[in-house]
């Protein structure tokens, strides 16, 4: 919806419905923001707080203006505070470096006084400084201090099983997106009729998709949704193009159709091999094809394939096919329409059709034992592996620190330690504790006891 109006805003009404449907119908916009975690929402606060930014600019200095000026300021500080609140500093970082180079962009000639600066500094500080300031006035400063140490960490540091080459996140988006990601790439070009609120609009979109780009890529860490931020800039980008090929008579150059056709024939391929895993995995595990024990041992688990689940791949196979239909019958309505919605339909079977089935092999044989422990007044860790699904599904409060400290007996308790592992650091956590005993082993997971003292 906030897609929706502020692309009616900048256009209309049609580019407005090709930004939403372009955010709906790439892949992984679609399927982060429907998988819970906080880094859409994080992302959408910081976006808000940009897009307040941008209208603040552009709405001149004049007498009827003030008001709206002044709301605009409040409006970005309080989304970017709103993102501190959500996920951390950050936030301020990716907006400020962003606002810097659109700065430096225009040399510093913009129209911000003194006044609008202490505005936004107050509103910031009153939004997103409330949870430091209440830990600090409660006598829990030490909680921010680990907090920011913890954030710096992250940024200079490799995290365990989280590393990349310094072009992860462009392949990820360049795949990830898709098919927006692919129309993007025309965006560069200039395009006519544009007035200046939408060059405008664009350009901070680009120093945006770079700012979040060029950090990400130099933070250590490497995941997924670290650079999720750029969903929306990317994906208005393609909307920017599709609208200019829908409505201004702008040529799709051949080689982006020849792009997307060869990215949802790898997407058909990966989804039929998905989906059929279950007639050859038992030849991967005699031969043992790779040198993975854990993998191996993940694909002994019934992923309770019906046999009707290769059909998805139809969707894909769908999106190139009006590809070249509608291109060749010169109709880029029709086109854009329905390779976005054949994109979306696409993402939401695999989500709620091959998704379950995938984690009956990634982590199902972990859910169950965390559930079986429910009812059962225990401590529950993970050995060798990060994973939050022991505090949700067996419902325990008890920290892995203290947990830990059971199990070196630093700290006594009279409750049963219940620990899940790989079956790859088997031998490492009976070397470590001797005094779990191991109760069972299931796909690749080990899961071991320690009786109460």
């Amino acid at each position: 919806m906030f897609l929706f109006g502020a692309g009616r805003k900048l256009y209309d009404e049609r580019f407005g419905m090709l930004w939403a449907l372009a955010y709906a119908g790439s892949v992984l916009p679609f399927f982060y923001f429907k998988s819970g975690i906080i880094d859409p929402w994080f992302n959408l606060f910081i976006f808000v707080g940009i897009w307040f930014s941008i209208m603040f600019l552009e709405v001149s200095a004049g007498e009827k203006n003030r008001r709206k000026r002044h709301l605009y300021v409040v409006g970005s500080a309080v989304a970017i505070g709103l993102g501190i609140l959500a996920k951390g500093p950050v936030a301020l970082l990716i907006w400020g470096v962003t606002a810097f180079v659109y700065a430096v962009y225009k040399r510093f000639r913009i129209p911000v006084r003194w006044y609008h600066i202490a505005e936004f500094v107050c509103m910031l500080l009153l939004t997103g400084g409330s949870w430091f300031l209440g830990q600090i006035l409660t006598g829990n400063k030490q909680v921010v201090i680990d907090f920011i140490n913890y954030q710096i960490v992250l940024f200079q540091t490799q995290d365990a099983g989280h590393g990349g080459f310094f072009m992860y996140h462009f392949v990820i988006l360049l795949i990830g997106v898709f098919p927006v990601s692919l129309y993007s790439l025309a965006a560069y070009r200039k395009m006519a009729n544009d007035s200046l609120i939408q060059k405008d609009f664009k350009t901070w979109m680009i120093i945006l998709l770079w700012v979040v780009l060029i950090i990400f890529s130099i933070v250590k860490t490497k995941i997924v949704h670290y650079s999720s931020l750029c969903y929306f800039p990317l994906t208005f980008l393609g909307a920017y193009v599709l609208y200019h090929y829908c409505y201004r008579n702008f040529h799709l150059k051949k080689r982006i159709h020849v792009s997307m056709i060869l990215v949802a024939a790898i997407y058909t391929v990966l989804i039929l091999l998905v989906t059929n895993i279950s007639h050859f995995k038992d030849y991967i595990i005699e031969n043992q094809l790779f040198d993975d024990p854990f993998a191996l041992a993940n694909l002994q688990a019934d992923g309770e394939w019906t046999g009707f689940e290769p059909l998805i791949a139809l969707a894909p196979l769908s999106v190139f096919f009006f590809a070249i239909y509608f291109y060749r019958k010169h109709n880029p309505r029709r086109y854009a329409a329905s390779v976005l919605i054949s994109s979306c339909l696409f993402v939401w079977l695999t989500m709620i059709i091959i998704t379950k089935r995938v984690e009956a092999y990634s982590q199902r044989a972990a859910i169950e034992f965390f559930v079986s422990k429910q009812n059962e007044n225990c401590h529950i860790i993970t050995f060798g592996y990060k994973s939050y699904a022991q505090y949700f599904y067996g419902r325990t409060q008890q920290s892995m620190k203290d947990v830990g400290r059971y199990l070196y007996n630093e700290k006594e308790t009279n409750l049963p330690v219940y620990v899940s592992a790989k079956n790859i650091h088997k031998e490492r956590v009976l070397k470590e504790f001797p005094q779990l005993e191991v109760l069972y082993e299931k796909n690749g997971f080990v899961f071991l006891k320690k009786e109460p003292q």
